[in-house]
């Protein structure tokens, strides 16, 4: 066991919770899909001694503090990430993320300042998704650095409203990619 097949295994799962509790007509929460996400990924860390470091934002409530929903530590770097549930209805043909942009701008500040380390610090936004084409292990949980996200924002004139609404083909064209590479060089 790896933590690059954990991570795979997490998002096949993502994935198809997601397009569970559509079927049913639910939503399932986007918090829900995070908290048993780090359990079972920081467990198996734990367990196998990959020496990951997870701290969840989201109980403390410091998730307006810091911009991001968790932060890892891993091989000397420090990662603020926010998740993003894909918003999407089986059978409708758009989805979208909707991405606050005080947020946004929280999170990319919050690492830029040397707040968490000294260096080696990024912000990093999750994305995950159901009903869309390809793997399940490659397409459930997507990861973009933050400051790739704000570009798509600006260049789609967003930045000055309160939210702003991303498609999975502008995070596809700006170069997201499943998760599991971030931990795989």
């Amino acid at each position: 066991m790896t933590l690059v097949n954990v991570l795979k295994e997490r998002s096949v799962w993502t994935y198809d919770v997601m397009a569970a509790s559509s079927n049913m007509g639910e939503m399932i929460r986007e918090d829900a899909i995070t908290s048993v996400n780090l359990a079972f990924i920081q467990q198996q860390s734990n367990d196998n001694g990959f020496g990951l470091g997870t701290t969840s934002l989201q109980g403390a409530k410091l998730e307006s503090e810091f911009g991001g929903d968790w932060i890892w530590n891993y091989a000397g770097y420090t990662m603020l990430v926010q998740a993003k549930k894909l918003d999407a209805i089986k059978g409708q043909d758009f989805y979208s993320y909707k991405i606050d942009i005080d947020q946004l701008r929280l999170a990319i500040t919050s690492c830029s300042t040397g707040y968490f380390s000294e260096e080696k610090a990024g912000a990093y936004y999750v994305f995950y998704n159901s009903f869309l084409e390809g793997e399940k292990e490659n397409i459930g949980c997507l990861m973009l650095k933050a400051e790739v996200l704000w570009k798509i924002i600006c260049g789609s004139q967003q930045q000055e409203q309160k939210s702003a609404q991303v498609s999975p083909k502008q995070i596809e064209t700006a170069g997201a990619e499943p998760w599991w590479k971030i931990f795989s060089t």
